[in-house]
């Protein structure tokens, strides 16, 4: 959905799955690429964050805040070590690729 190969190749969308049935989607951008909000359906939420953050910190960041319980995520690029490890703290699973790298846009 995203047309822009720029935006595709430097922009990460990541699905997290709740107990619940609510999927949570965030994106290293500040919000959600206009398409894919437009396609979200009702058992999904978009989350949103601050600059610099990554999309797998939104979409955690948001069950807490609305008290969900995670099952795992999914995400369209490597995940880096950071959030590898943010998805062990929460006992998230996973089926995306880890990168082994530190991101190079933390702040």
């Amino acid at each position: 959905m995203i047309d822009n190969p720029i935006a595709s190749d430097y922009t990460t969308i990541a699905v997290l799955n709740t107990e619940e049935g609510l999927a949570l989607v965030g994106s290293s951008a500040l919000s959600l690429d206009k398409r894919v909000r437009e396609n979200l359906v009702s058992t999904e939420k978009e989350a949103k964050g601050t600059k610099g953050q990554h999309a797998e910190e939104k979409v955690i960041q948001l069950a807490k805040e609305e008290k969900l319980s995670p099952t795992e995520i999914g995400a369209s690029r490597p995940i880096c070590l950071d959030c590898e490890e943010l998805l062990e703290e929460n006992n998230i699973l996973t089926k995306t690729k880890f990168s082994g790298k530190k991101s190079k846009k933390r702040q």
